[in-house]
C-alpha cells in the first residue's frame, strides 16, 4: 500500500450500509453506518464483525444514534425519544441512563462510537435540521445534559462525539442542502453557542465540526474547512485534544 493510501485509510471514515460489504472494498480505519431500512441489529452485528475480521487493526465503527428522528438502528433496539424531550424533563440521572441504554444497543450492534450528543442550541424556530435534536436553548443546561448523556455512553463502552462545533442552532439553513451562515458577533457566540462545547472540550474524546460559516470566527470558510476554527479556536483556545470529525 502506498504512503498516500495508508494516510487516507487513517483519516477517512467510509460510509457503509448493513448489506453493502463488498470483499473488494478498500480497508479503512473507520466506518460510519447509515440507514438500511429494516435491518435488524443482528444483521448489523454480522457486518461489524465482518469489518473487524478482515483487518489486523480493529476499525472504529461509528453511527448516528441520537434518538428521535436521528436513529440509524431501529429494529431490535430500544426506542429513544429526541433529546429535547430529555431537556424538557431536565433530569441529569435520566439523561445518563438514556446514554447507557444507547450504549447497550450500540455495543450489541458492534459499534464503538456514537455521533452524539448534540450540543447545538435550539435558537432559531425555523431551524428544522437541529430542531428537537437539541436539549434546549439554555447553554448551561445543554452543557450539563450533554455531559450526562456522554457519561452514560462511556459507562456502556461507547465513545461519545459531541457535535456540531461551533454550533448549528442559530441558522435555519440545513447544511446538508446549502451552506449556512451565522452572522452573530464574536461576543454573542462565545456567551451562547460556544458555552456547551467549551464545557466539554478539554475532556472530550471526539467532536464533530459543522459545515457552517460562523463569520465572526472565519468569514470565508465553514468550520469543517477552517484552521482558525478547528485549530485556533477548538484546539488551542478551548484545549480540545481528541479526534475531530467533519460533518
Amino acid at each position: 500500500m502506498s504512503d498516500l493510501n495508508e494516510l487516507a485509510r487513517g483519516v477517512i471514515a467510509a460510509g457503509i450500509r448493513a448489506s453493502d460489504l463488498d470483499p473488494a472494498m478498500p480497508k479503512f480505519g473507520a466506518y460510519v453506518l447509515f440507514n438500511d431500512p429494516g435491518a435488524p441489529v443482528e444483521t448489523v452485528r454480522a457486518l461489524t464483525d465482518a469489518l473487524r475480521a478482515r483487518q489486523n487493526d480493529a476499525p472504529l465503527i461509528a453511527v448516528d444514534q441520537e434518538g428521535g428522528t436521528v436513529a440509524r438502528l431501529r429494529d431490535g433496539v430500544e426506542t429513544m425519544p429526541p433529546m429535547m424531550a430529555l431537556g424538557a424533563a431536565d433530569d441529569l440521572d435520566l439523561t445518563r441512563r438514556a446514554g447507557e441504554q444507547l450504549a447497550f444497543d450500540l455495543r450489541r450492534a458492534g459499534c464503538t462510537l456514537d455521533f452524539a450528543p448534540v450540543l447545538d442550541l435550539a435558537l432559531d424556530p425555523c431551524n428544522t435540521v437541529i430542531g428537537t435534536r437539541s436539549f434546549g436553548s439554555d447553554p448551561q443546561r445543554v452543557a450539563a445534559l450533554g455531559k450526562s448523556l456522554a457519561s452514560g455512553l462511556l459507562a456502556g463502552g461507547i465513545t461519545p462525539c459531541f457535535k456540531h462545533f461551533p454550533g448549528h442552532g442559530a441558522t435555519a439553513t440545513d447544511s446538508h442542502e446549502a451552506l449556512p451562515f451565522v452572522d452573530c458577533s464574536d461576543a454573542e457566540l462565545r456567551a451562547r453557542d460556544l458555552v456547551p462545547f467549551a464545557a466539554v472540550a478539554a475532556e472530550a474524546p471526539a467532536m464533530m465540526n459543522s459545515h457552517v460559516v460562523a463569520r465572526a470566527f472565519d468569514s470565508e470558510r465553514p468550520a469543517s474547512l477552517s484552521a482558525r476554527i478547528a485549530t485556533g479556536l477548538l484546539r488551542e483556545e478551548l484545549g480540545f485534544h481528541g479526534a475531530l470529525f467533519t460533518d
